[in-house]
């Protein structure tokens, strides 16, 4: 399994970048996904939400994680295996 993790304003990972407000993801994003799932209340004392855009058929996933105080890109990771990588997530 793979990962990709930017959390620097200097790169973007699908069109993605660090600080990118909320609402912008959607319209920016370029990594093909056929469904999207949110974790609330995840990585930092509960002010975060992850936005998981899945593909099944690539076996797939771009995480990007928001700030709940800011609205902002605060962290974007990439998977190669999305299978694996729930598995560790649920282990």
């Amino acid at each position: 399994m793979v990962g990709v993790n930017t959390s620097g304003r200097k790169y973007k990972l699908f069109g993605i970048g660090i600080n990118e407000p909320g609402y912008n993801v959607t319209k920016k994003i370029t990594f093909k996904y056929e469904d999207e799932m949110m974790v609330l209340n995840d990585l930092f004392e509960g002010n975060t939400e992850a936005r998981f855009f899945r593909n099944f058929t690539t076996n797939e996933c771009l995480v990007v994680v928001l700030s709940k105080q800011t609205n902002r890109v605060i962290g974007v990771t990439y998977y190669n295996n999305m299978k694996q990588m729930t598995e560790k997530l649920s282990g």
